[in-house]
C-alpha cells in the first residue's frame, strides 16, 4: 500500500483467514457482515481504517448463504473470512458482492465475486493548449461590429477561392477572421471582485489589513462592519437583479431573462 499510488482506484482480494463480524466499524465495516469478529479480523480492520478502504463483503444486504466463504469438512462451520476491499472514494463504483455457494472451484472456499461500474474520465495533458474563444459580446455594438466587418474584408479580399485548394481556403478565412478579432474586438475583462461590492467595502478591507496583527480589538471591530456591509450590500444586489428578472419576464424577453438568472446562479 505504501508504494501504491493514492489517487486510482485500489482493490485488494483474496484470503485474509479473518473474521469482521456483524455490525458497523466506522466506515471501513458496514452492517451486514457475518459472524463474530476475532483478533485477526480487528487487524484487518485497523488495516482498512488506516488507509481508507471498505470491505465490500459487508455493504450488500444478502441472505447469510450469500456471505460465507469457507466452510469446514462435513459443512459443520462456516465463516466469512474471504474479503474484496477497495478505496473509501470508489465506494459507489461497487453495485453489488456476494458468493457464489453453487459454483464448483474444487476447494473448501466459497466463489466470491463483486460487480463495478467505473467511469473514466478524459486526461488533459498539462501541455495541450486550451482553445481560445472569440468573445462576441462587443458585436452588439454597431460601431464595434462595422470596424469588424472592414477588418475581415480587408484580410480575406486577396484570397482567390476558384484556383487554391478548399483546405488552403478555409484555412486563410479562419486566420482572417481571427486577426481581424485580436485587432478590432476588445478583450473580455474578467472581474477580480463581486459584482455587489462597493469602493466602501474594498477601503475596509484594505482597513482591517493594516490593522491585521497589529491591534486584535480594531481588527475585530472592522471585520464585523465588513461582514455585515458584505450582507447588505449582496442582498441589494440580488434583489434589484430579481426585480430586472421580472421585468424581462414582463416584456416577454426571455432570452434576456434566462441569461439573468444564469449569472445570477454563477455569482
Amino acid at each position: 500500500m505504501r508504494k501504491t499510488r493514492k489517487d486510482g482506484i485500489i482493490t485488494i482480494l483474496g484470503d485474509f483467514n479473518a473474521k469482521v463480524g456483524e455490525g458497523e466499524h466506522g466506515s471501513a465495516v458496514s452492517r451486514y457482515g457475518l459472524g463474530e469478529r476475532n483478533e485477526r479480523g480487528d487487524r484487518l480492520v485497523e488495516f482498512a481504517k488506516q488507509h481508507e478502504i471498505i470491505i465490500c463483503n459487508t455493504i450488500f444486504k444478502n441472505h447469510k448463504r450469500r456471505l460465507y466463504t469457507w466452510k469446514s469438512p462435513r459443512d459443520m462451520v462456516r465463516n466469512q473470512i474471504d474479503y474484496i476491499m477497495v478505496n473509501k472514494r470508489y465506494r459507489n463504483s461497487i453495485l453489488k458482492c456476494h458468493t457464489y455457494p453453487s459454483a464448483d472451484c474444487n476447494s473448501d472456499h466459497v466463489t466470491l465475486a463483486a460487480k463495478c461500474r467505473i467511469r473514466l474520465q478524459k486526461c488533459s495533458k498539462n501541455n495541450e493548449k486550451k482553445k481560445s474563444r472569440i468573445n462576441i459580446s462587443p458585436l452588439k455594438d454597431r460601431e464595434v461590429a462595422q470596424k469588424f466587418a472592414k477588418e475581415v474584408e480587408k484580410e480575406v479580399g486577396n484570397i482567390n477561392t476558384d484556383e487554391e485548394e478548399i483546405e488552403n481556403v478555409w484555412r486563410k478565412w479562419k486566420e482572417g477572421v481571427i486577426n481581424a478579432a485580436k485587432t478590432t474586438i476588445p478583450e473580455k475583462k474578467t472581474a477580480r471582485r463581486k459584482q455587489w461590492m462597493t469602493e466602501d467595502i474594498m477601503e475596509l478591507i484594505n482597513e482591517r489589513r493594516e490593522l491585521k496583527n497589529k491591534n486584535e480589538n480594531d481588527y475585530r471591530r472592522v471585520n464585523k462592519i465588513i461582514s455585515q456591509k458584505c450582507r447588505e450590500e449582496k442582498n441589494r444586489w440580488f434583489e434589484e437583479k430579481c426585480r430586472q428578472v421580472e421585468k424581462l419576464e414582463e416584456e416577454g424577453k426571455i432570452r434576456e431573462m434566462h441569461s439573468e438568472i444564469k449569472q445570477m446562479m454563477k455569482t
